[in-house]
């Protein structure tokens, strides 16, 4: 069985001020051919990369949270499963602040013990949007919590769970 670091790459000789000089052209691994495939319009590369992220909507949960509420949202256990170990929140809002965004591992009952996450917010050009910290996740799925600020209901735009294998 050859292994790709055994195997010398494909390459192409040009010539930069009057000298020969060999370029290694873009190419990928065929395990069952045995040899390095040169990449192009015929043989792109791979589009499928590890740690591959999956976002989930879920907006619907978040749209209006009254002033010093919060709502939660459960996260169906078929869409994390144990497939993903790490996840972010990532908002846009019409209106209002955000007190705290929080998960935990969703179990039968609400625990209230879980993880505050620390959050930041972006303004431009008129458009708010704010992130969660990178949090992990245990469990075959999680509640995320979005807690108004006492001043004012929060209003989202569109918030987004990140889910990152």
């Amino acid at each position: 069985m050859a292994n790709p670091e055994d195997k010398e790459m494909k390459k192409q000789w040009i010539t930069v001020d009057g000298r020969q000089t060999p370029i290694i052209l873009p190419q990928i691994w065929d395990h069952d051919k045995e040899e390095w495939i040169v990449t192009g319009t015929n043989n792109p590369l791979p589009t499928q990369v590890t740690g591959s992220i999956e976002e989930v909507d879920i907006t619907d949960a978040f749209q209006n949270v009254p002033a010093g509420t919060t709502e939660i949202y459960r996260v169906p256990y078929d869409i994390i499963d144990g497939n993903f170990a790490k996840g972010i929140i990532i908002f846009r809002k019409d209106d209002g602040r955000v007190k705290g965004i929080g998960v935990e591992p969703r179990t039968l009952a609400l625990s209230n013990v879980g993880t505050a996450l620390e959050t930041k917010v972006f303004e431009s050009d008129g458009s708010t949007i704010g992130k969660s910290s990178i949090f992990d996740i245990e469990g075959r799925s999680i509640i995320v919590r979005i807690t108004a600020s006492d001043d004012g209901d929060f209003k989202a735009l569109g918030v987004a769970l990140m889910l990152m294998r």
